[in-house]
């Protein structure tokens, strides 16, 4: 079984087991409903977001493409910021300067 399709089973497993957690702890439908609508979502757009990814990055050469893959946490930390408007802490600051240098640093072949 292709990996896709099975974390595609599993997030449908997911959705439905916090489906009927939430239907038997509130006792509300329609909140079960979004729930699963809000989980299936979001398994989607984050699966459709990884197969960009994973296919942009066959298309470099091994080096150029680890060092890419350093940036993660980064652009995850700046889009947290500008679209969700989520707090810059003292934790975040030297975290990126950290991996920022890390990625300066690497040998660009």
């Amino acid at each position: 079984m292709r990996l896709p399709v099975l974390a595609a089973i599993v997030m449908i497993a997911f959705s439905a087991n916090s489906l009927l957690n939430r239907m038997a702890v509130v006792g509300d439908e329609r909140m079960a409903w979004l729930t699963l609508h809000r989980l299936l979502g979001g398994a989607v757009t984050s699966e459709a977001g990884q197969a960009v990814r994973y296919r942009a990055l066959q298309q470099l050469p091994a080096a150029p493409a680890a060092i890419a893959q350093l940036a993660v946490p980064v652009n995850a930390a700046a889009g947290g910021t500008i679209f969700l408007g989520e707090e810059i802490s003292l934790r975040l600051v030297p975290s990126v300067a950290v991996v920022l240098t890390g990625i300066g640093l690497s040998p660009l072949r």
